[in-house]
């Protein structure tokens, strides 16, 4: 990752604190570099793009200001996903419930078609 003025002057910047290129040009105070921000929990469950601000525009929209925050290690990351895989597949276990109904009416009515047909 670049350095602030790196950046912005679009030069390849060697990562130190201060730069090589700061110290050549008498910046070194001015040489700092961002961190990285992440995605908040929910944008990461969700899969969505997060504007990477406290709180984010998605919690914000959604009411959920206070849980807007960073997950903290690889196991939160990890069961954040499970969470989601989760509610998947209690969607899918009633979506297919659902597809089961609807065939078991569609054959019912062949069947009923073919009786009304026959006599």
């Amino acid at each position: 990752k670049a350095c602030l003025p790196c950046r912005r002057l679009k030069k390849k910047c060697d990562g130190t604190s201060p730069c090589l290129n700061c110290q050549i040009r008498g910046k070194a105070s001015s040489c700092t570099m961002l961190e990285p921000k992440e995605s908040c929990n929910f944008c990461k469950r969700r899969k969505v793009r997060c504007d990477k601000m406290r709180p984010c525009s998605r919690c914000v929209s959604s009411g959920r200001q206070d849980e807007c925050k960073g997950l903290e290690s690889m196991e939160e990351i990890q069961q954040a996903g499970s969470d989601v895989s989760d509610e998947n597949d209690d969607i899918l276990e009633s979506g297919q419930a659902d597809a089961l109904d609807l065939s078991r009416a569609a054959s019912s009515a062949d069947e009923n078609l073919e009786l009304a047909s026959a006599g």
